[in-house]
């Protein structure tokens, strides 16, 4: 039986460096703080059962910290969207090549502020696949990704519309 051929790939990946980022981690910081700072008035035994709970809930939200996100661009088959959490977790999702209909750069502006991200435009239903949707890299990071990710799947007709999708 002979080999199949090997498809050339490319990784595109964003870590997360030294400390905290995400929604959970600051939720569970703050939710913390108020529980140890009600039960410092209870007294100090619910002082300590406080500290204990919020010790407990600041670890479970720091292992489940998505630390590191890629795309994977297998050019002719598709692109693999990967993360990986602290604690080991992994999760993958594969989007076939003939399912991209293009790869944008859009801006989401949220009560918080405004971001930017990098998503893939599937055929139906409008559907969007983003890439590095927890660590969320700035614009300077996305645009040179961008480019070389259009510029990798540009053989597979990807639409192109001035910035705008077609609908």
């Amino acid at each position: 039986m002979p080999d199949a051929p090997c498809v050339p790939s490319h990784t595109f990946t964003v870590r997360l460096e030294g400390g905290f980022r995400g929604a959970a981690v600051g939720a569970a910081a703050a939710s913390a703080a108020a529980a140890l700072g009600g039960a410092l008035a209870a007294g100090p035994g619910a002082a300590a059962a406080a500290a204990a709970a919020a010790l407990a809930l600041w670890a479970l939200a720091y292992a489940c910290q998505t630390v590191e996100e890629s795309a994977e661009v297998l050019p002719g088959v598709g692109v693999a969207l990967r993360s990986r959490r602290r604690h080991g977790g992994r999760a993958a999702a594969l989007l076939d090549a003939e399912r991209v209909r293009a790869v944008v750069v859009n801006e989401a502006v949220t009560a918080a502020g405004a971001h930017f991200y990098l998503a893939f435009a599937l055929h139906g239903a409008g559907e969007l696949a983003v890439a590095f949707p927890t660590l969320l890299p700035r614009l300077e990071v996305l645009q040179p990704m961008y480019a070389a990710i259009h510029d990798l799947l540009s053989g597979q007709q990807l639409e192109t519309s001035g910035g705008r999708l077609a609908s």
